[in-house]
């Protein structure tokens, strides 16, 4: 038995090594490059990549005093996954688009991806997710942070901003924030059909509608609070928002069959939403 464990163990850490290679190269492809652009000088660009590298050592500092290397790759994968099967398979959507930031704004606004969802003919409404893939801990600190923002009548902003890519770079402000999360047991689901390319069991599986309810429950809340704190266009900026996320899980459900299961860090969301007022 004990052969037997420490064999799953050693395919278990095989597996994440792969997963997370995978995630690096997918980052490195599709995260936003920073330039300088009419709102950014040379020196601020400068600062803000000074300001980079020593957050970076920083965390890396810290994973190692505190052991949570392994969970901090978790946390690289289920980003990638997130930017990759949202789009490629239609996670937030038919019409979503993800964007992944540039790591000068996953660490300094925490905002690790932009979804782009078109919602009319004319205009597209974009909506930010910093991502929390902490399985053992609370999303409080998220969550508090996002009520400072709120009662100071602010949203998140994204500094180095393009959709497509060869457009000039520009600053994305008002996105309305969001935490997104699922266990490790999730992740390492989604992990096994990533690898194996299962395109048909990434775009069933049960993710998706929890990621949604995550968004929409939080949407609900949020605006809520901000109506209570007399933030009007703050509420206004998350009913869209869940207006057009209760339109997607309609849409879903006229095709994919929602097994209603959800994990760990979804309950802990819906947790800690259920306070929201007094964290």
């Amino acid at each position: 038995m004990k052969f037997e464990h420490s064999f799953l163990l050693e395919e278990t850490k095989e597996v994440l090594s792969r997963a997370y290679s995978k995630a690096e190269e997918i980052i490195d492809r599709d995260a936003i490059k920073p330039e300088i652009y009419d709102g950014v000088g040379e020196e601020e660009f400068d600062r803000d990549f000074h300001y980079l590298e020593e957050r970076e050592k920083e965390i890396e500092e810290n994973h190692k005093a505190t052991g949570t290397e392994e969970s901090a790759r978790y946390a690289v994968v289920l980003e990638a996954l997130m930017h990759e099967a949202g789009q490629k398979s239609q996670w937030f959507g038919e019409k979503a688009k993800t964007i992944k930031t540039s790591r000068i704004d996953d660490i300094r606004a925490g905002v690790d991806e932009v979804v782009s969802i078109e919602n009319s003919k004319d205009s597209l409404s974009h909506f930010g997710l910093a991502i929390d893939v902490t399985y053992k801990e609370s999303p409080r600190s998220k969550f508090a942070s996002i009520k400072r923002e709120i009662q100071s009548g602010r949203l998140a902003s994204v500094k180095y901003f393009t959709e497509n890519k060869g457009e000039k770079m520009h600053a994305l402000n008002d996105l309305p924030r969001f935490v997104v999360g699922a266990d490790i047991g999730t992740v390492t689901e989604l992990v096994d059909m990533w690898l194996r390319d299962d395109e048909k069991g990434l775009r069933e599986h049960p993710i998706q509608y929890q990621i949604l309810e995550e968004l929409l429950r939080q949407s609900l809340v949020f605006q809520k609070f901000a109506i209570k704190m007399n933030q009007k266009a703050i509420a206004d900026k998350y009913q869209k928002a869940a207006q057009i996320i209760q339109e997607i899980v309609v849409q879903k459900q006229r095709k994919i069959r929602d097994t209603k299961n959800r994990d760990s860090v979804y309950k802990s969301i819906v947790e800690e939403l259920s306070h929201f007022d007094e964290i």
